[in-house]
């Protein structure tokens, strides 16, 4: 009988502890399914309320210009037109298609480009093959046969997981590196200032991001490249390593550009070289929690509310609940890390990494 009473026990207490933790899980359910409710009606409204404000931003911005240009090709086109009495405007619209059309596959009708060097050397098709596997595609060259497409379609399919692939190794070791110049930070700041030893890390990230990858790389194609203002130069850098590719500005274009495989070469580098980088920003970037954006979207503080004391008084679970509030809770964080650094209540250590 004593077994028996003592196996109802704890029976009873084990049934006790699964409708605490049913009740402990369920409650962070409801908290999250809050927070993506809540954050998703904040991109919501951005969508609805930024997107086309910024559409009539840049309506009121380009379309006067657009205008001009309009007017300036319709007067160019009349005063041809009078001065070549023997051409019809007919005859003029069907060869400005052939020109256009032409164009738009990779080939310039003037007589430099179209009698000089071919789109397709080694430099060039280099250089194209790097805007595929980098999804930055500029797209003023493009395959023009059947097979070129297909063999596109392919390096597509393959290279840009496989260049992501090495981005993200590449910017990983790159994080490592830069732990060293963190720790060296946090020496010189007192323990309830780590987190500006972080901001001052992030800085110097960027800092270098922006000097040697956009000011000093869009002063160099500024000299190098004809007909190209500084900030022509630095628009083409940053539209290059956002990957957007808009294409309108691309390097080493110029049909009588010297030493263009090299140049081509060098370009090439950078592109490959300066999207690694700011990956590498981007992540040290998400690495600090003070600056996630998440934090100002999702306003409550779910890592908070699932903290085990306060767990303890809003739901009445026991320390023993939940496997979620177990991992979750600062005491399942550890003391320490494998390098020597305490971690914090969100489980980064005193390098900043989780």
């Amino acid at each position: 009988i004593g077994y028996s009473a003592i196996m109802m026990n704890s029976t009873d207490g084990s049934c006790e502890s699964n409708s605490r933790s049913a009740r402990c899980r369920g409650f962070i359910d409801q908290l999250a399914e809050q927070r993506w409710l809540r954050g998703s009606a904040y991109l919501l409204l951005y969508f609805l309320l930024f997107m086309p404000s910024l559409a009539m931003l840049f309506m009121a911005i380009e379309g006067p210009v657009e205008e001009q240009e309009k007017i300036a090709l319709r007067l160019a086109r009349l005063d041809f037109l009078a001065n070549h009495t023997c051409l019809s405007d007919a005859e003029l619209e069907r060869f400005l298609a052939i020109v256009l059309a032409t164009n738009n596959r990779g080939v310039s009708a003037l007589r430099n480009a179209s009698q000089g060097r071919s789109n397709w050397s080694f430099g060039q098709s280099l250089f194209f093959a790097t805007t595929v596997v980098t999804t930055i595609g500029y797209g003023r060259t493009a395959p023009l046969s059947h097979l070129g497409k297909a063999m596109c379609i392919a390096v597509a399919l393959i290279g840009i997981p496989l260049t992501l692939l090495a981005f993200s190794l590449t910017a990983g070791w790159l994080r490592r590196l830069s732990l060293r110049l963190l720790v060296w930070l946090r020496n010189w700041f007192p323990p309830d200032r780590q987190s500006r030893a972080a901001l001052l890390h992030l800085c110097l990230i960027f800092t270098c991001l922006l000097v040697c990858f956009l000011l000093i790389p869009a002063a160099a194609f500024a000299q190098l490249e004809r007909d190209w203002t500084y900030l022509d130069a630095f628009y083409y850098c940053v539209i290059s390593l956002t990957t957007v590719g808009l294409g309108d500005f691309i390097v080493g274009e110029h049909p009588d550009q010297e030493n263009r495989l090299l140049y081509k070469i060098f370009a090439v580098v950078y592109l490959y070289v300066g999207l690694i980088f700011l990956v590498f920003a981007l992540r040290s970037f998400a690495d600090l929690p003070d600056l996630n954006p998440g934090r100002f979207i999702y306003s409550e503080d779910l890592d908070a509310l699932i903290d085990s004391d306060r767990y303890d008084v809003s739901t009445g679970c026991s320390g023993g609940g939940s496997e979620e509030a177990k991992l979750l809770s600062p005491s399942s964080l550890g003391s320490a890390t494998a390098s020597g650094g305490s971690v914090g209540p969100r489980g980064y250590d005193s390098t900043g990494v989780k």
